[in-house]
């Protein structure tokens, strides 16, 4: 058994690994604990970069008991990631039709309280139909960009950001859908 000492950023990681542990193993074993993904570390040992190798040991790399190791290297940052943008601009878009969505119950509640003269009333609730269907349209055109997104298995964040983008498109749509029925069946 070897006990090492981790530094990354102001924290310290006091570990306990066996001496046939490979470099890999730790590295892994690091990237859970301080969420620096195994691509993005540099492991310092004695003032010289620790060997990179996945199957290497510990001890063939140099690392004995009461080592310091630094670890550089920046946490993984989701909102980093062009598949997350893209996803946060899908939403915000959607959002906006969130928004059109709004005004058009709006001028609807209008109408059903009279603000409007009768003879206006079969083209307002054409015009409103109209914009409805357009924008289930553009929620659609929404939902295929999403699916378009390449998000790859391991990215779990960007993964369950889409998939509450995708759900609220869906509720979006649906309160679209009901009220172009209600405008329908005016």
């Amino acid at each position: 058994m070897m006990y090492l000492t981790v530094k990354h950023m102001a924290k310290s990681y006091d570990l306990q690994v066996d001496e046939q542990m490979k470099i890999g193993e730790l590295m892994t074993q690091l990237a859970s604990s301080t969420g620096v993904p195994l691509t993005a570390q540099k492991l310092i040992c004695r003032g010289k970069q620790v060997s990179l190798n996945q199957d290497t040991s510990l001890l063939q790399a140099g690392i004995t008991n009461g080592d310091k190791i630094m670890l550089l290297g920046k946490k993984y940052d989701p909102t980093q990631e062009a598949a997350y943008k893209d996803i946060i601009n899908i939403e915000t878009k959607a959002l906006l039709v969130e928004t059109k969505y709004i005004k058009l119950c709006k001028e609807f509640e209008d109408i059903e309280k009279g603000h409007l003269s009768k003879e206006h009333i079969a083209t307002a609730i054409k015009g409103l139909v109209k914009r409805a269907n357009s924008h289930n349209e553009e929620l659609h055109k929404l939902l295929a960009s999403l699916d378009s997104v390449p998000v790859e298995s391991d990215q779990t964040e960007i993964r369950n950001k889409r998939k509450s983008t995708a759900t609220k498109i869906n509720q979006i749509m649906d309160k679209n859908d009901e009220l172009a029925e209600k405008l329908k069946n005016c």
